[in-house]
């Protein structure tokens, strides 16, 4: 025997691998009475069915997969972080409500009709709301400051003025019209109101 197969013989023969050997022996003995090792002879034995086997583990996917493998680890690392996995639950979470609650479906449809998306898009998107969200900051400290107690008042004050200007055809009123028309309660009611107005912006404005 050669000094090459004497020193492998002496390298196998450490307590370490005989011990590991023993593992493989015992779990090959598990195997065979199984009948698995008779299984996997007969497929080893089997040209047509390895060939089946290595078409379906060698082929475009399985190296394209490969090719991949550092992305999908790098995606695996990100989706097994806590934050992102409660985050996932939430998102999850919400969509099953909305599929519960049939809102889902027309989601899906107005995403899959191009037509209907321009229009909804087009109509976020414009020169009026980019507007809006230059002054939003502005927008928000003045209304912050309206008296949503009155609210009631802005809507009437809004449907009145709607009423009067929707009217298609308005007669000119000369000075003996307008005389007239103060005799009616409701127009003196009107420039009660219309006085008290002008009150109360020039109580907002210093001399």
């Amino acid at each position: 025997m050669s000094d090459l197969e004497l020193s492998a013989l002496d390298n196998l023969l450490t307590p370490d691998k005989l011990m590991s050997l023993n593992h493989v022996l015992d779990l090959l003995e598990k195997l065979d009475k199984m009948g698995i090792i008779d299984v996997i002879s007969g497929i080893l034995s089997d040209d047509e069915y390895m060939g089946k086997i290595m078409g379906a583990i060698v082929n475009d996917n399985t190296l394209e997969l490969l090719g991949k493998w550092n992305n999908m680890m790098g995606i695996l690392t990100f989706l097994s972080d806590e934050d992102t996995l409660n985050s996932l639950k939430t998102v999850l979470s919400l969509v099953k409500d909305l599929n519960k609650s049939g809102i889902l479906d027309p989601i899906i449809g107005i995403l899959k009709d191009e037509e209907t998306l321009g229009k909804i898009v087009g109509g976020l998107v414009n020169d009026f709301t980019m507007n809006l969200l230059t002054n939003w900051n502005q927008i928000m400290s003045d209304l912050s400051k309206m008296d949503l107690t009155n609210f009631k008042y802005y809507t009437q004050l809004i449907n009145s003025v709607g009423e009067a200007i929707k009217v298609e055809k308005v007669k000119p009123l000369g000075l003996g019209g307008l005389l007239s028309a103060l005799r009616d309660p409701d127009v003196q009611k009107g420039m009660g109101i219309l006085i008290n107005i002008v009150k109360h912006i020039g109580q907002n404005y210093k001399s």
